[in-house]
Parts: C-alpha cells; structure tokens; sequence
C-alpha cells in the first residue's frame, strides 16, 4: 500500500480537533488555540497506549449529527482528490489520508439507532475507502506517467535559443518528485552543512531557516525522510532544548515543520508582515533588481498568498522617484516587464551622469562651429543687471534729525534730544 490511513494530529482543524477532544470526554476545546488543542489531542493518543487511557467513555453525539459532518468531511476529501498531483506519502498526500482516517474513525464511533440509518453508515464507510482506492490509484498514475516520459534530443532543439518555450516532455520531467531528483546527488550530511536554527530573536527567522534548508536539500542531495531522521543537527540554543520536548511528536518532516510554525512563528506573522511590506520603500543606493528580489522574498515569506497584481501595485508605489514619471504613461503588466523597464531607465540615468558640458569658444580649433554661450542684459541709466547675477543693494545715506548730522539717526543720538512737536511746527 503507497500510504498509512493515519490520524495526524498536525494536519486536522479546529472543528475536527474539537470531536476527537470530546470524544474523549475532553471538552470541545472551546477556550483553547489550535496549538493548544492539538497539544491536549497528542497527550491523549500517547495514554491511549497505556494503562492511563480513558476507557469506553460514553459516545456524546447524535448518529444525524456525525452523518451531517462525515458527508461535509467526504465531501472535502473527494475535492482535494480532484486536485491532487503529487506523490504517495508527501505533505499533501497524508493531509488527505489524515481526513479519511478522523472521517473513518468518527463513522465506526456513530451509533445509528434504525435500518435506514445503518445503511447511511455503510454507505459513508464505504465512499471514504473508495476515496482511499481512488487517490492511490491517481498517484499510481502519476508515477506511471512520470516514468514513460521520454526525453527527446528533438526537444532540446525546439528550446535551443527559445528563452522561456517548454515542450510538454520537458514539463512532465520536470514535474518528477523531488524525491526521485536528490538521489541522484551524492548526499552530503545535514551535519556538515552548517545551518543552524536557534530560535531566538534576531537569529536566523524560522521562515529563512526552511528557505534554505530547501535550497540546500535539493542541492545535497537528501530526500526530507533524511531530513527528519537527522533533524537534530539543526537545532541548537532554545532550538535544541524545544525539539527534544516534541521528537516524539513529529511523524515525518512536514508534521516536524508544523510544530515549528506553531512555536516559532508570531501568531499575527502574516499581519505584521504586511505591515513591513509596506514601508519596504526602494533604497536610495539600491538597484531595482536587488529592490524587486527583497519585495517578492517578503511576499513570498506570507502564509497568505498575495495575488501577483497587488505585489506590482505595491512595488510600483515603493520604488524610487525618479521612475514614476516615465513609468506614468507605461502599461506594466508584470513585476518582469517594470524590472525590464527599469532597468533600461537605469542605462539612461547613468548616461545623463556622464554628460559633459562643451568647451568654450576659445578652447576650439574651429571658433566659428564652437558653441557660443549668449547672455542678457538689463541696462538702465542707473545700474546694468546681468541675467543670473545678485543685484547690488544700492546705499542709503542715514541723517538725524534731532542734531541734522549723518551717521546716525534720532533714537541713538548723543545730543540732547530736542521737542518734536517744536520741529513740526
């Protein structure tokens, strides 16, 4: 059998958690988080195991009430099976596989009380192993596909000096399992690698942390069953202490990754890193390149996908000044077609950096084709102004009329002050 009909406490919701808590005569969970939940759910599957385990409790639901939730839960399982293109046992597999077995264990519990409602029951069981068969069955298909695929040397012919142009070959190679790439790398250990996660703040982020452990898994070769076995070398510091409580936890890496979100990622992350986007604004000394990289790393860091329009949107309103004019009359499309744009505004601003003023008139082998700079003048019978210079303030002759000397005037005068209405008359 390609996968394990296995409850995975990482991958159920809140309403799913909440029926395995009650149950289990633990409540519903109603004042508790997910994390929470889900951490009271782990603790009760480890006493099932022992002698500490609540037996037979008294099943609190009504056969209408988990006919109306098993339909809903065989209805989600039925869609994700549509959609499914992947591999048996990858992240997205053994969320299914995880549905299926809460909806299985949830329609043995059901105590249907008449005829019509055991066939109900019989029949919900048997959709959910059929949507077991048919979701193995696609990836049998999927496999089968991938392995006919033939890489023709008339393909890379087609793709030669076509930037961008895939054949449905090529596509389909592609499209191989990641698992299936990596062997064929001579693996490198985790150990060596030199990447560490402590988990506090102002080390490296949880969100950087899975960047490159991606980047380097596919590079080393090592399949994420390898990953999970040697997890341990990742982790130092806090880190280290936080791993060894959940190892048992954790079932494969995407369970392990889970766990690592619910602790080591800020409840509102994808709020304030909305917030930080958007006072991300383009350096002064910053190309747009490396401005339009950092802006879709950010983007890319989200939980919440951001559509590909509003990411254009706020980069063309963060980036440097200077651009807007020219980009004013421009229909941009794309974050490619403004990098493109940019860029060539970029070779234009540095041209104009370089001009250079032309020489004087005498400095010309040939005055007579030199430039010739011209020059206003504004001339009147009391001063000439050139065009660009600072006019001269023109003196004023100061005279005190308490003593009729110049010099200074009334209020500082050292004669004895003299009565102005006298003057006046």
């Amino acid at each position: 059998m390609p996968g394990e009909i296995k409850l995975d406490v990482n991958r159920l919701t809140k309403e799913e958690l909440g029926y395995e808590l009650r149950v289990r005569e633990l409540g519903e969970g109603g004042n508790l988080t997910v994390v929470e939940m889900r951490a009271v759910l782990r603790n009760a599957l480890h006493l099932e195991k022992t002698s500490l385990a609540i037996k037979s409790p008294t099943y609190p639901y009504k056969f209408a009430e988990d006919s109306v939730a098993l339909t809903a839960n065989l209805d989600t399982v039925n869609s994700l099976i549509d959609e499914f293109c992947g591999i048996a046992n990858d992240s997205k597999y053994k969320g299914i596989m995880s549905k299926i077995a809460h909806a299985l264990g949830r329609v043995n519990r059901s105590s249907p009380s008449s005829e019509a409602e055991k066939e109900t029951k019989m029949d919900i069981r048997l959709k959910l192993l059929l949507a077991v068969d048919r979701l193995q069955e696609k990836t049998k298909k999927d496999r089968k596909t991938r392995d006919s695929t033939v890489f023709d040397l008339s393909v890379l012919r087609q793709t030669v000096g076509q930037p961008g142009a895939y054949s449905s070959a090529m596509e389909a190679e592609h499209s191989s399992s990641d698992e299936e790439q990596v062997v064929k790398l001579k693996p490198v250990p985790v150990r060596d690698w030199g990447l560490k996660f402590t988990g506090r703040p102002g080390d490296m982020s949880f969100t950087t942390f899975l960047e490159r452990v991606e980047e380097k898994r596919r590079s080393r070769g090592i399949s994420r069953a390898r990953l999970f076995t040697d997890a341990v070398d990742f982790f130092e510091s806090d880190a280290h202490t936080w791993y060894n409580l959940v190892k048992n936890w954790a079932t494969d890496w995407e369970s392990l990754i889970e766990l690592m979100r619910e602790q080591f990622l800020p409840e509102n992350f994808d709020r304030d890193l909305f917030e930080e986007i958007k006072r991300r604004t383009q350096g002064s000394q910053e190309s747009i390149g490396l401005y339009i990289a950092s802006m879709i790393g950010l983007f890319n860091k989200m939980r919440t996908p951001i559509a590909e329009e509003t990411q254009l949107e706020m980069i063309l309103e963060r980036i440097d000044p200077y651009y807007h004019p020219f980009l004013a009359f421009e229909n941009i499309t794309s974050v490619t077609q403004l990098l493109t744009y940019c860029r060539k505004l970029d070779v234009k601003r540095g041209l104009a950096k370089s001009y250079i003023p032309p020489p004087p008139k005498k400095k010309s082998l040939v005055p007579e084709l030199a430039y010739a700079s011209t020059s206003t003048s504004v001339s009147s019978s009391h001063s000439s102004l050139v065009v660009g210079e600072v006019p001269t303030t023109r003196s004023v002759t100061i005279k005190c009329f308490n003593c009729d000397q110049v010099g200074h005037r009334h209020r500082t005068c050292p004669s004895p002050k003299k009565d102005i209405l006298f003057q006046l008359r």
